[in-house]
């Protein structure tokens, strides 16, 4: 997922996803940017299904 900071009149916005996230300032919009983009890339385990219990 492609994560992009960019300001808009007195704010900043971290887009990703067709979401819109509207910070502050810059450095908040970067710590919240970098902190998305960490647990975007972070390994994620595939789920797994309880075994089913003999009758």
């Amino acid at each position: 997922m492609h994560v992009t900071v960019r300001p808009e009149g007195d704010l900043w916005l971290v887009c990703f996803a067709k979401q819109r996230i509207r910070m502050p300032n810059q450095a908040a919009a970067e710590q919240f940017a970098e902190q998305l983009r960490q647990r975007l890339n972070a390994p994620h385990p595939w789920p797994r299904m309880p075994l089913a219990k003999a009758s």
